[in-house]
């Protein structure tokens, strides 16, 4: 098998069935340092992007904090893939280097994984495969072997995008997309802030009813209510329906022990940051489905 074929078929094992190949020199790479590391040059290199779909059935109804963060961080699932993925693509071929990146990769992530043919970049800025709509984490294994096979039969020079049909930045709680927001703050960015917050911050959170993070823009996106539809967006990876919390709360916080804290993407900032986001959203007396009428 090709380099491609058989990391393809070992991301398979795991439970990624999507993934294709880009050369590194046909997307950007904003961290060239992180490809330095590990002596991979983007004129030879190439990455094979893959997407993670993580929605459950856990991620409907009630909750307070977003889908992504329902589960346990998926910067653990990742690892575990890696772990058992990588060593043996390394006995397969001796000669070349296998890396694995999420988040903090050397690639625009989004980006690449549009040039690759996996989906196409929203006004929101996110990914968007139609089969899963936005609700994906992206991953990659960066390598200097050979995986043309698995390249886009025509690379794009920018990546696609969305029709442009508005209903995210209508419906941008801040708005924060599109050309209004040029001084407005994503609301899932603020959920993350630390410090200080002025009191039109405040506001905000309380009125989002959001203790971490916002998915109005994915959740109106015409591609979400097709996926749901049509029941594609269910991801079947296991990890993603381990100890689910869809409701962060201070007695949630308070009880749960620094180890299980820290396997949750809101743990990012430690405590503090959910804790104060929390004690806002608790102030707030306003029915859910009344807020940002």
């Amino acid at each position: 098998m090709t380099p491609f074929e058989t990391i393809r078929g070992a991301l398979s094992e795991s439970g990624i069935d999507d993934c294709a190949a880009i050369p590194l020199s046909a997307v950007k790479i904003p961290k060239k340092y992180l490809l330095d590391r590990f002596g991979l040059s983007p004129e030879s290199a190439c990455a094979v992007m893959a997407v993670i779909p993580y929605y459950t059935p856990f991620c409907e109804g009630d909750r307070n904090i977003s889908a992504y963060a329902v589960g346990k961080a998926y910067h653990l699932f990742w690892k575990k893939v890696c772990d058992a993925v990588l060593p043996g693509l390394k006995v397969a071929f001796p000669l070349n280097t296998f890396v694995g990146f999420t988040d903090h990769s050397p690639l625009a992530e989004v980006n690449a994984a549009a040039c690759a043919g996996l989906g196409f970049v929203g006004d929101n800025g996110l990914l968007i495969p139609p089969k899963y709509a936005s609700c994906v984490f992206i991953a990659s294994i960066i390598t200097d072997a050979p995986c043309e096979d698995g390249f886009p039969a025509a690379i794009p020079q920018t990546p696609p995008t969305c029709p442009h049909c508005g209903a995210c930045r209508r419906a941008c709680p801040t708005g924060a997309i599109g050309r209004d927001g040029k001084d407005a703050v994503c609301l899932s960015a603020l959920t993350q802030k630390k410090g200080v917050l002025s009191i039109r911050e405040e506001e905000l959170l309380r009125e989002s009813g959001s203790v971490w993070g916002c998915d109005v823009c994915q959740e109106v996106c015409p591609f979400f209510k097709k996926a749901k539809k049509e029941n594609t967006i269910m991801t079947k990876i296991p990890f993603f329906y381990d100890d689910p919390l869809p409701c962060l709360t201070q007695e949630v916080l308070d009880r749960m022990e620094e180890n299980a804290a820290k396997e949750r993407a809101w743990f990012w900032h430690g405590r503090s940051v959910p804790a104060r986001n929390a004690a806002l959203i608790a102030k707030n007396d306003r029915p859910k489905e009344d807020r940002f009428q």
